[in-house]
């Protein structure tokens, strides 16, 4: 596809190299690709930057970075990357022929997204190299639940669902959503500066819950708040 005909309808904010800091793979040097603009508006959100700053680009554009090009391990992130034109799909799906691609995404529509993702890839690709990192939003977040419930039963044990807490009541929603969701794996996160880590983590080793994993966000505790680009 020549330069004039490409399709410039990604938002794109930013590409940098980094650590993932959050999911299953946390702490592992990656690329992050965050796109711009979100489909919610969460009190906590630590990227609104992102859901107004952003250019349009392409999906051979994206291809062509030399940090895209020479990663292993690729995130796509937000704002919301589902919160794109069907063009995500097509740069998901090349990218994971070779690389291992995260997705995280605040599970708005995801039963449809994951859906689309079979279909734009094979399925041995998305099988071998996918991951999907979902939130859950709780009621502190001020988007409540919208939507991610009608996809977590398309999660695998490859991918995992992520609860931002605030208070143990959401530690206890948590729970639940590893009883209801046994496939998948399911995160609680402490809200940066509103919950104590280790008040946290006695509250989970008190109550046994043996299956909930407790993950801080790396970026934060190596960088502090604000903008993570290295």
């Amino acid at each position: 596809m020549s330069a004039k005909t490409e399709k410039k309808n990604l938002r794109l904010c930013q590409i940098f190299k980094s650590l993932s800091g959050e999911g299953l793979r946390s702490g592992y040097p990656a690329t992050l690709v965050r796109f711009g603009g979100c489909n919610l508006s969460c009190r906590y959100c630590d990227t609104k930057y992102s859901w107004n700053y952003y250019h349009n680009t392409s999906v051979e554009e994206i291809l062509g970075d030399e940090r895209v090009r020479s990663a292993g391990f690729i995130i796509i992130a937000g704002g919301e990357p589902f919160y794109q034109c069907d063009e995500i799909f097509r740069l998901i799906g090349i990218l994971a022929k070779s690389k291992i691609v995260e997705i995280e995404t605040n599970g708005v529509n995801l039963f449809d997204n994951i859906k689309k993702l079979y279909g734009a890839l094979d399925l041995s690709d998305y099988k071998k190299n996918i991951r999907i990192c979902s939130d859950y939003k709780t009621e502190e977040s001020d988007e409540y639940a919208r939507g991610a419930l009608d996809g977590f039963e398309l999660l695998t044990e490859k991918d995992c669902i992520k609860v931002v807490v605030q208070d143990f009541g959401d530690v206890d929603l948590a729970e639940k959503l590893v009883v209801r969701f046994r496939r998948t794996n399911v995160l609680v996160s402490p809200c940066y500066g509103e919950i104590d880590p280790a008040k946290l983590a006695d509250y989970m080793i008190d109550k046994n819950y043996l299956n909930l994993k407790m993950q801080i966000q790396l970026n934060k505790f190596l960088w502090g708040d604000g903008n993570f680009e290295k």
